[in-house]
C-alpha cells in the first residue's frame, strides 16, 4: 500500500514531471551546442569566402609598359620582374622578350639592383656582408653582381657599424656576467651577417 500511495501521490508525480522536463531541457541545450560545433567545424556557419578574381591577361605591349613603370619605381632583380609578369599572365618566351627589352632600355640592371640592395640593407638595417650575400643569392642574383655590390661597402664604415651594433647590444646585457653577455652579443651580431672573426675582435677589444 505504501508503494501504491507513492505512485499515486500527486506530489511525487509533479516532481517526476519537473525532473523529466529539466532533463529534456538540458538534453536539448547540449544537442544545440553539439550541432553548432559541428556546423562550425565544417565551415557551414563561417562567412562566405570571396571568389578569387579572374587573372587579367595583358598584351605583351601593355605588360612591357607596366613592367617598365614597375622597374622605374625602384631597382628590381630579374626574378621580381618575372614573378610580376606571371601575375599579369605573361610567361615563357613573351616574358623573356620583355625582360630583354627592359635590360636593353636600362630599366632593369641587376648589378645596379645588387648595389642598391646591399647599400640600403647595410646603412638602414645594419646587415653584415654574409646576410647581404645570402639574401641576394636567394633572389637569384649572380655571384659577379653580388661581389660588385659588396665592394661598395667601405671597410672602415663596415667596422664602425659592427662596433656600433656590439656596443648597443652590450648595453642591454649590463646585468649579466661579461662572458655570458659577450656570447649573447656574438650570436646577435652573427645573425645580422657579420663575420665571426671580426665580431670576436671587436668584443675582445672592449
Amino acid at each position: 500500500m505504501l508503494v501504491y500511495k507513492e505512485v499515486l501521490n500527486p506530489n511525487c508525480i509533479s516532481k517526476r514531471k519537473i525532473n523529466c522536463n529539466r532533463f529534456l531541457t538540458i538534453s536539448l541545450i547540449e544537442a544545440f551546442f553539439t550541432i553548432l560545433v559541428l556546423l562550425k567545424k565544417y565551415s557551414i556557419l563561417s562567412s562566405p569566402q570571396p571568389m578569387p578574381k579572374e587573372q587579367i591577361k595583358y598584351s605583351p605591349e601593355e605588360a612591357f609598359l607596366k613592367a617598365a613603370h614597375y622597374c622605374a619605381y625602384q631597382e628590381r632583380c630579374h626574378n621580381e620582374v618575372v614573378l610580376k609578369l606571371g601575375e599579369w599572365g605573361v610567361y615563357g618566351m613573351e616574358a623573356q622578350i620583355i625582360l630583354s627589352k627592359l635590360i636593353e632600355q636600362n630599366y632593369l640592371n641587376e648589378e645596379r639592383f645588387a648595389k642598391a640592395f646591399a647599400g640600403g640593407k647595410f646603412r638602414v638595417k645594419q646587415w653584415g656582408r654574409l646576410k647581404i650575400k645570402r639574401e641576394l643569392k636567394v633572389r637569384g642574383v649572380s655571384d659577379f653582381c653580388i661581389n660588385e655590390a659588396i665592394k661598395e661597402i667601405e671597410a672602415d664604415d663596415y667596422l664602425e657599424t659592427l662596433k656600433e651594433v656590439i656596443e648597443k647590444k652590450m648595453a642591454t646585457f649590463k646585468s649579466l656576467q661579461l662572458g655570458i653577455a659577450k656570447k649573447k652579443v656574438y650570436h646577435y651580431a652573427a645573425t645580422k651577417g657579420f663575420e665571426s672573426d671580426l665580431i670576436w675582435d671587436c668584443l675582445n677589444a672592449n
